[in-house]
């Protein structure tokens, strides 16, 4: 249902113009923003932690703006549907490019600070050999239709279930290393609670963050590319790449 809502913005916006989507979006968002209090408070707390001595209505605001964001996806997703072109600048991609280049592997630890859907579409235009790793929820809908769309554009994945992580991915994902590719995992998240993970320090709260990248690194030899793919205005982005 909710990918039958999605083709018939996608179809409204292609004869009639974008703000159609657009406003879709930005309504479903303001929707989530007030029909989920815990998600909303979860942020409030980390805007907290990130602006401590701003007044208590400002981690809100930032909440408000962070689920709004979220349109941002869809409508370049249309771009890139559409137009199959969005400008970027990029710092120490060259790193990337070279290991690319010479199939040496690398993981690259990706972040859900921007967009990571448009930086795989991008990376894998420039010729970069591209996998990646990432969960799978039961009855995904729009989740399934954007793995497909990677797909198409050339993009391999290695899907897991949630809770249902199998050593075979992680096999696969060495052989990969191996083989020359560039393997993208989140370095924020983690599916599975029962994954390795560290602890430590951040803004003076404890996180969990997943140890998998790290150890796949150690165990092919290959390099940790860190990136960041920044929104910087309308169908603009900035990506970051530090080894």
């Amino acid at each position: 249902m909710i990918n039958l809502f999605y083709q018939v913005l996608v179809y409204l916006s292609r004869k009639w113009g974008v703000w159609v989507l657009h406003t879709a979006v930005w309504i479903v968002a303001a929707g989530f923003f007030f029909c989920f209090p815990q998600r909303v408070a979860t942020s409030a707390r980390f805007y907290r932690a990130v602006f401590p001595h701003r007044p208590g209505w400002y981690p809100f605001w930032c909440a408000w703006r962070q689920f709004h964001n979220f349109t941002a996806i869809y409508i370049d997703r249309y771009t890139l549907e559409t137009s199959g072109s969005i400008d970027y600048t990029a710092e120490g991609l060259e790193h990337v490019m070279k290991a690319a280049r010479h199939r040496t592997g690398g993981i690259l630890l990706m972040s859900h600070v921007g967009n990571w859907e448009v930086a795989a579409h991008l990376l894998r235009k420039m010729g970069i050999p591209l996998i990646l790793f990432m969960g799978q929820k039961t009855g995904e809908q729009l989740e399934g239709l954007q793995k497909n769309t990677l797909r198409k554009n050339g993009v391999e994945i290695i899907a897991n279930r949630v809770g249902q992580g199998s050593p075979m991915d992680i096999l696969e994902g060495l052989r990969r290393l191996r083989d020359g590719w560039i393997l993208s995992i989140a370095g924020d998240r983690f599916g599975d609670s029962g994954r390795s993970f560290v602890e430590t320090r951040f803004m003076g709260h404890w996180v969990r963050l997943p140890e998998t990248p790290f150890a796949l690194a150690l165990a092919t030899g290959v390099p940790v590319f860190v990136f960041f793919a920044f929104r910087t205005g309308t169908h603009g982005y900035h990506f970051v790449a530090h080894p």
